[in-house]
């Protein structure tokens, strides 16, 4: 697979108001949260659609299987797994991560959608807001093509899993340097739906309207 770096376009953007209505739900109903890293990430999903893309405070919220044996992926592996998503905006990307960590709630969310998706949409996300899912997947709803994609690619899906759960520096790291690649090509600039902020191994992409989230759409 070769590195993301041409972007042909951009989907539909969303409704902040409606990203962050699944983001913020639930967030204190009385869950058994693992360690003490996992609950301040969750306090902090309140402000994280305008927050830059880093390691700290964001790992993943619920460990792999205990008898599961990680062989830690290298950078050309780890590019080759990061690839499809390394050019979304920093919102996006920290929900996908956050929901790669919940496989089979990818799969109930994305079957739900295709049995419902054309209800209208009051309808859809008052159902949607019942169901027992983490936070990050229900904001991913509202990217109904993202979400398709993690589940016709369950393999893909859990090695995501695996790896931010085990290399979340690692993973941070190689959204960087394929943001670094790409900003160098000149595929990756500002346009009339986002900007990106440049500083030397930090490359922040965020919609020009905070008040819209919109998900590119580029070869990786």
């Amino acid at each position: 697979m070769q590195r993301a770096e041409r972007k042909v376009g951009h989907e539909t953007p969303i409704s902040t108001k409606r990203f962050l209505r699944f983001c913020l739900r639930r967030l204190s109903v009385g869950r058994t949260l693992r360690n003490e890293t996992v609950a301040q990430r969750r306090r902090g999903f309140t402000d994280l659609l305008h927050r830059p893309l880093r390691c700290s405070g964001l790992y993943a919220q619920q460990a792999p299987p205990a008898n599961t044996r990680y062989t830690q992926l290298d950078c050309a592996q780890l590019d080759q797994l990061l690839a499809s998503i390394a050019l979304y905006p920093d919102s996006v990307v920290a929900q996908i991560l956050a929901a790669a960590t919940y496989p089979s709630q990818v799969v109930e969310a994305d079957r739900f959608l295709e049995r419902n998706g054309s209800l209208p949409q009051s309808e859809l996300v008052r159902m949607v807001d019942e169901q027992p899912w983490d936070p990050s997947i229900k904001a991913l709803t509202v990217f109904p093509s993202v979400l398709s994609n993690f589940d016709r690619n369950l393999d893909c899906t859990t090695e995501l899993e695996n790896a931010y759960y085990n290399q979340p520096q690692n993973v941070m790291s190689a959204i960087q340097t394929m943001r670094d690649r790409a900003y160098a090509a000149g595929t990756l600039k500002t346009t009339p739906q986002q900007t990106v902020l440049y500083q030397p191994s930090s490359i922040v992409i965020q919609p020009v309207n905070l008040a819209v989230v919109g998900v590119p759409m580029y070869n990786p």
